[in-house]
């Protein structure tokens, strides 16, 4: 009886995936910032991209693992197998934006969020000095204000004692011993920077 012999051949698909990843969720101005792409499966194209939105910002060449070209500030480079970085030296404000990379196929989109200020113009909306009356409550206050993302907190102090934690001083209510200099200090809620406002000098009169 002739024998028979039976190969069973399993078709495994071959599966690839492109993935964009950042160091983090938000970068910082003037700091850097990393962003990884992750590349899975094989392919026939030589090149791989970095993008913001609709322009190219870091190309690889995946033959000599090597960056390609780059618009200055920008660097990539080669990981380990499949993986891949770009680089931002020094964070602008421009770099707020959707990024992708691409290479046979297009990442998922990473939406890069700015962190920036307070910057050194805290501004106060009175010039200094402002003059009161103790006998007469007015409705006047000095509002302290920094250009900031997210938004920043305020605090005022008189001399080294915080006295508010109000954008707001209510100058229009001082006592005579209110009386003296107080600054702003903005603070950014998200990275912890912080920037002071010139004195601002309330004299209160009997």
């Amino acid at each position: 009886m002739a024998g028979y012999l039976y190969i069973l051949l399993l078709m495994i698909p071959s599966t690839s995936g492109i993935t964009l990843t950042g160091s983090s969720t938000s970068a910082t101005l003037d700091q850097s910032f990393q962003f990884t792409c992750t590349v899975t499966g094989p392919s026939n194209r030589n090149l791989l991209f970095f993008w913001e939105d609709d322009k190219t910002v870091c190309t690889i060449r995946l033959d000599r693992c090597q960056q390609h070209s780059a618009t200055p500030g920008y660097s990539c480079s080669c990981g380990q197998s499949g993986v891949y970085h770009m680089d931002i030296t020094s964070v602008s404000l421009t770099d707020d934006g959707t990024w992708t990379c691409t290479h046979s196929q297009t990442s998922n989109n990473v939406t890069l969020t700015v962190y920036y200020g307070p910057f050194n113009n805290v501004t106060v909306d009175k010039d200094s000095p402002v003059t009161v009356r103790e006998d007469v409550t007015v409705s006047l206050t000095a509002r302290c204000s920094a250009v900031c993302n997210p938004d920043c907190s305020y605090t005022w102090s008189k001399g080294t004692q915080q006295v508010s934690d109000n954008r707001d001083l209510p100058v229009g209510s001082f006592r005579r011993d209110q009386e003296g200099e107080y600054r702003c200090t903005a603070r950014n809620t998200a990275t912890g920077a912080t920037a002071d406002s010139r004195t601002l000098t309330v004299n209160v009169q009997l």
